[in-house]
Formats: structure tokens, sequence, C-alpha cells
């Protein structure tokens, strides 16, 4: 493990061991389980039993392997079941029929709504422990009353070079939807909803990289900006979007960022990298300061979004007469996805 997932595992093992054992818990499934580094702390040091699912056949495999090398060093039986499944709340049933508590080690998008909804609708499961992740790759459902409010967002943003609505999110029915899952926002808030672009900054937070070298971080922030109008100046039939961000790592000025995005591209250049760098100079440079307010506006927004996905999930399931406890069990500069949502049925 390296020592990101080394900080993760054994914090929310931890934690997860203390919940299981307030309702005498045996028997753990763990979604999205990954190549089971989680599921086997577990269920060596922690005496579970478990049973870990994982949509992707390689990560399954890996955790057999993992399993089987265990046993035969500890020269006692791993109780690790892996199973390769794309986890639904109908296909899970078979592997809930005894008590148990279901985890989750950053879950995926709409697998953190799963969980949450199995957990509730599941009498069997006693207990829930997760952290989610990937809120960009939640489905939304949005209601009637704020449908004018998105047609006018989607057509601010325009499309991709693809062709594709630069929002791409997945707008799902209500009972399907991963966000919102609380009555209280559906009801009370039907107006309301964020959209793909506020998902994806809800995990835009400075981390500890952009703090060590904040210039570094602005100057690229900046050119990522100018370029987006050098692009649609020069090209204008084309998109207004393209993902660059963390394909272009190393470059001398403006001038060299702009030659190495237009060649990841696969677009000729329209000026040279020299003339590149003197229209920055001139068009773009007195921009920096307003960027970087706002980049550090931008940066704060982020936590606010990701707390109300987290609010929404702790209130779905209050709803349903469950305790709840979010808690914050990584570091934030060595996991950003920090607070996992526990909660025990009465």
């Amino acid at each position: 493990m390296n020592p990101k997932k080394l900080h993760e595992v054994t914090r929310l093992g931890a934690f997860i061991t203390q919940k299981a054992q307030e309702k005498s818990i045996a028997h753990l499934v763990d979604l999205g389980a990954g190549q089971g580094y989680l599921s086997h702390l577990l269920a060596t040091r922690g005496g579970f039993s478990v049973t870990g699912i994982e949509a992707k056949d390689h990560n399954s495999h890996e955790a057999e392997k993992r399993s089987k090398f265990l046993t035969e060093k500890l020269q006692s039986q791993v109780e690790y079941k892996a199973v390769s499944l794309y986890a639904n709340t109908e296909n899970l049933e078979e592997y809930t029929t005894d008590p148990c508590m279901i985890i989750g080690l950053h879950t995926c998008g709409d697998l953190a709504a799963t969980s949450l909804k199995l957990f509730v609708n599941n009498q069997k499961v006693k207990g829930i422990v997760n952290v989610g992740c990937c809120y960009n790759h939640l489905s939304e459902y949005v209601a009637d009353q704020a449908q004018p409010f998105l047609r006018k967002y989607i057509s601010s943003l325009g499309v991709s070079f693809k062709g594709m609505n630069l929002d791409e999110s997945v707008y799902a029915p209500e009972e399907t939807a991963g966000y919102p899952l609380s009555n209280y926002l559906k009801k009370r808030h039907p107006e309301f909803f964020l959209g793909r672009m506020s998902r994806v900054l809800s995990m835009s937070e400075a981390n500890k990289s952009h703090l060590e070298n904040p210039e570094s971080t602005l100057r690229k922030f900046v050119y990522r900006a100018a370029f987006q109008d050098l692009l649609k100046e020069s090209y204008p039939g084309l998109s207004t979007h393209y993902c660059l961000g963390r394909k272009i790592k190393r470059y001398l000025n403006f001038g060299d960022y702009s030659a190495i995005a237009f060649s990841k591209m696969n677009l000729d250049l329209p000026y040279s990298p020299d003339e590149m760098q003197l229209i920055y100079e001139r068009k773009y440079q007195q921009y920096e300061k307003p960027c970087a307010v706002f980049w550090s506006l931008r940066s704060v927004l982020s936590g606010v979004i990701e707390n109300l996905v987290l609010l929404d999930r702790a209130m779905f399931l209050q709803e349903n007469g469950c305790h709840v406890e979010l808690r914050q069990v990584f570091e934030k500069d060595k996991s950003p996805r920090n607070v996992a949502i526990a909660a025990i049925k009465p």
C-alpha cells in the first residue's frame, strides 16, 4: 500500500471496528472493495467475516490472490470472499442474509447513495460506514420547478469540442438518482439543483501541493484561462471546452504552455511560441491578480458544496429513523475526501 492508502485503511478500519462492535456485528459487506486492502485488514486484525463486492474483475482477482497469500503467511484461513459484481439495491440480497454492516472506502459516484439505500431498505443490514468520493459522477434528480433554471444553466455552458453538453450530468428519476436523497431537499427546495460543474468544484479545494507552491499553481490556472480565450479566438468553430489541466506538467512560459496545448489538441499553432508569449503579456497578464482572487474563492466554496452533499445523505438517514454520525477520519492533506458517514439502526 502507498502511504495515502495505508493512512486511510488503518484509520477507517479502526472506526469501522468500533461501530461494528457496538451492535455485535461479525459480518461486513465492503461495497467497492477494490483489491481488498480495507477488507483484509478488517478480516485479519478485526476478526470479521468480510464479503468484498467489486465491479472490476481484475480487482476481485487481485483481492483473491491477497487472501491466499495472507492465509499462507498467517497459517490461518482469512475470512474474505471476493465477488465481482456491479452493485445495486436489487442484486445484493444474497450477500446480506446474515446481520451485517455495509462499509465503503471512497465509493465512487452513485455507489455511496446505493449503499445508503440498501442499508435503509434491508433489515439484515444493521449498520453502515461510508466514505464517498467522485461527486462529479453522481446522477442528479431535477424537479419540474428547477427545469427552467436548468435549461438556462445548460445554455450558458454551451457544448464541448465533441458536441457534448458541457454539464455532462446524468439526470435521473427521483427514485434512482444519487442526489438529492433527502426529502428535505427534494420537497422543501425543489427549485434547487447542483449540476456537474458545481459537483466538480466540490472536489477542487486547495491541496498541500497548492499551498507549498502557490505561485506555480496560480500561474497554471491563469495560463489555462488565457489559453481558453486564445483557443476561442484562433479556432472559433471549436468547442469552448477541452480537458488539459493535468496533461501539461512542464512549460517555460505561456508561449510554451500554449504550444504544448495546441499540440495535444492536434491543432496547428496560430502563432509562434514567442508571439503567443507577447500576446499574453499584452492582453492577459493584467488579469493575474483577479484570477488569483477567483481561484481563492473557488477553493473556499469547494467545502461548502461537499458539505451540502454530505448533509443531504445524513438527513436521508435521519428521515429513515437512523442515528447518524459524521466523522473526519482522515487528515485532510493526506486524503481530501475525509468524512465518514456512520449510521446504526435502532
